[in-house]
C-alpha cells in the first residue's frame, strides 16, 4: 500500500523482485501507476511469469479512505512520504496480507482475517450517528457496505406509508439473505433465489402432473420463460 505513488519500475523493483523469486501474487495499492509500471506489469502477468495487479485508489470521493479501511482487514503499513518512506526497500512486516483475493471487472474483494475492524467500524457507525450531511452519510455507509460482501443498498420510493414501506424493506431483506444464503439462479434476467426457484419448480410440475390427469391446456403469453 502507498499513500502517493510510485514514479518509475525501478522504484518497485526490490518489491517485484521478491514476488517473482518467491511466486508471491501481489497487489500494489496507490493513487496512480505511469505508464511503464502498467506495461511492465501487463505484459509480466500475459507471461503468467509476475502475479502483481495494480490497484488505484483515491479517484472519487469514496475511495479517498480506501487504504486506512484496508488496513482494518489486511493489516499492514502504508508507506508515505511523511514518515520518509523509500520504496527501494520494502520491509515485508509493513505488507498486508489476504488469504484470497478475488479480481473482477470493477471490484477487487479481499477475503482476509480483520486485524482491528471491530473498533474502526464502530467509529464509522458512530460518525453515522451524529452527521447530518447527506454525502458524508452515503460515504460512510458505502464504507461500512465495503466490509461486508454481503451488504446491499436498498432504494425504497418515497412514501408516508410505514406500513408500506416496512413492507417493502423486510420483503428486500428476505429476498437478499436468500440469495446469500442458498444462492442464486439466472432466470429471464433476473437472479432469483435458488429456494425460491426450486420450490417454484417443484410447484410447476406438480400444477402440470395435474393438468394432464384432466386434460385441457396451459397458454402463457409473453416471451418464453419456462421453469
Amino acid at each position: 500500500m502507498i499513500e502517493g505513488a510510485p514514479s518509475s519500475v525501478s522504484e518497485i523493483n526490490y518489491f517485484l523482485k521478491s514476488c517473482f523469486e518467491n511466486k508471491n501474487h501481489a497487489v500494489i495499492i496507490a493513487r496512480s501507476f505511469p505508464e511503464e509500471i502498467i506495461a511492465t506489469l501487463s505484459i509480466n502477468w500475459n507471461r503468467q511469469s509476475l502475479m502483481v495487479v495494480p490497484l488505484n485508489y483515491g479517484h472519487d470521493i469514496f475511495s479517498i479512505n480506501s487504504l486506512r479501511d484496508l488496513q482494518c482487514i489486511a493489516g499492514g503499513l502504508p508507506y508515505t512520504n511523511s514518515l520518509s518512506d523509500q520504496l527501494g526497500k520494502i520491509d515485508k512486516s509493513r505488507l498486508g496480507y489476504a488469504d484470497k483475493i478475488n479480481i473482477g471487472a470493477d471490484k477487487i474483494i479481499f477475503n482476509a482475517t480483520p486485524k482491528n475492524l471491530e473498533p474502526h467500524k464502530n467509529s464509522l457507525l458512530e460518525r453515522l450517528e451524529t452527521t447530518e450531511s447527506i454525502d458524508k452519510i452515503e460515504i460512510l455507509n458505502q464504507r461500512l457496505c465495503d466490509f461486508n460482501n454481503n451488504g446491499i443498498e436498498i432504494s425504497l420510493k418515497d412514501s408516508d406509508d410505514i406500513i408500506v414501506i416496512f413492507e417493502e424493506l423486510n420483503n428486500l431483506i428476505r429476498y437478499h439473505s436468500s440469495l446469500c444464503k442458498f444462492g442464486f439462479v439466472n432466470y429471464c434476467n433476473w437472479k432469483v433465489p435458488k429456494n425460491t426457484y426450486d420450490s417454484a419448480k417443484k410447484a410447476s410440475q406438480i400444477f402440470l402432473k395435474n393438468l394432464e390427469s384432466i386434460g385441457g391446456f396451459l397458454y402463457i403469453p409473453g416471451p418464453e420463460c419456462q421453469i
